[in-house]
């Protein structure tokens, strides 16, 4: 057995806001998750452990994933697992968002983005990592609130309601997307 550490970068062009809408909902399924892969027909098995950041530059949402691997010495089966996985990834967003709806939008003025403590933190809302004001732990340690009233944008009965709330900062306004919660992890991969 052997351990090592990988990074990718997935790019997102920005065309329209579902575009990074589904960038965001990669990056609710990858980052922090665990993978534990066997390749059909095998007795051995690939752990994946993934870290998922993101930025937006110039029209293009990119999402930066570093994954631990630790199985067999053999690194064409890793790297082809962890292509698939992205895939598959990829494929699970889509599906979700096409089942989601808009939820509401509200101008960037009207919005801020505050460090909270654990206990506010919300794991089902998804938010830009770039949003965070200096110091937040991300993904959830800091949330969008309304300047003008200082409560939560969106709402936590908002949130109770959605598997995930996502927010997509789209020109000079925020949109909110709600999604179904993600399924379970796979344990097997088509690899060949």
């Amino acid at each position: 057995m052997v351990s090592c550490v990988g990074s990718w970068e997935l790019e997102f062009k920005q065309e329209a806001s579902k575009d990074v809408l589904v960038g965001l909902v990669v990056k609710d399924l990858l980052h922090g998750s665990s993978y534990d892969l066997r390749p059909p027909g095998r007795e051995d098995v690939f752990a994946f452990d993934l870290v998922a950041a993101d930025e937006f530059d110039n029209d293009v949402y990119r999402l930066s994933v570093d994954i631990s691997i630790e199985g067999p010495d053999e690194a064409e089966v890793a790297q082809d697992m962890a292509m698939l996985l992205f895939d598959e990834a990829v494929i699970e967003a889509q599906e979700l968002v096409s089942r989601g709806v808009e939820l509401g939008e509200r101008p960037t003025s009207e919005v801020d983005f505050v460090e909270v403590v654990e206990d506010v933190e919300r794991w089902d809302l998804v938010v830009p990592d770039w949003l965070a004001p200096d110091g937040a732990v991300v993904p959830f340690g800091f949330r969008p609130r309304c300047r003008e009233s200082g409560e939560f944008w969106p709402e936590n009965h908002l949130l109770d309601a959605h598997g995930r709330v996502v927010l997509v900062p789209d020109n000079d306004q925020f949109l909110l997307f709600g999604i179904p919660a993600p399924s379970e992890h796979k344990t097997e991969l088509p690899v060949s």
